[in-house]
C-alpha cells in the first residue's frame, strides 16, 4: 500500500509540474495579447494625432502639413490593419493555452483527491491494525489471567 501511495504522490507531483508549465504558457500568451493590443492602441493614437494635425494644417492652410498628416494617418491605419490579424491569432493562442491550463488544473485536482483518499485509507488501515493488535493483547492477557486463576 505504501508503494502505491508513493507512486500516486509522484504522479501528483508530475501533474503539479504540468499545471505550472501550462500556467506559465497561459501567462505568456496573455502577455502576447496585451502587447498586440497595446500596439493597436498606439496606432489608433497615432491616427488620432495625424487627424488632429491635419485639421490644424487645414485651418492654417498648410498644404504640405496637411499632406504629411494624411500620409501619417494612412500609415498608422495600415499598421493597425496589419496588427489586427496578429491580435486575433494571439487571442486564439491565449484561449487555447487557458483551456490547457484549466484542464491540467482539473487533472491535478483529481489526482490530489485520489492521493488524499489513499492516504486516508492507509491511515484507517493502520489504525485498524493497531486496534486489532491491542484487542488481541487484551484478550490474550485476559485468557492468561483466567487460566492462571483456575490453576
Amino acid at each position: 500500500m505504501r508503494e502505491k501511495l508513493a507512486a500516486l504522490r509522484r504522479l501528483g507531483a508530475v501533474y503539479e509540474m504540468v499545471e505550472k508549465m501550462y500556467s506559465i504558457e497561459a501567462r505568456k500568451a496573455y502577455g502576447a495579447v496585451l502587447e498586440a493590443h497595446s500596439a493597436i492602441l498606439a496606432e489608433e493614437a497615432r491616427t488620432h494625432e495625424a487627424r488632429t494635425g491635419g485639421r490644424e494644417a487645414l485651418l492654417m492652410e498648410d498644404q504640405t502639413g496637411r499632406s504629411l498628416a494624411v500620409l501619417h494617418e494612412y500609415i498608422a491605419d495600415r499598421r493597425k490593419k496589419q496588427l489586427e490579424p496578429i491580435l486575433e491569432e494571439r487571442e486564439e493562442m491565449r484561449d487555447l493555452a487557458q483551456q490547457r491550463y484549466l484542464a491540467s488544473r482539473l487533472w491535478r485536482a483529481r489526482i490530489k483527491s485520489i492521493v488524499d483518499k489513499a492516504s486516508e485509507r492507509m491511515v484507517a488501515e493502520n489504525e485498524r491494525r493497531s486496534q486489532a493488535t491491542e484487542d488481541d493483547r487484551f484478550l490474550a492477557r485476559r485468557t492468561w489471567i483466567r487460566n492462571r486463576v483456575k490453576m
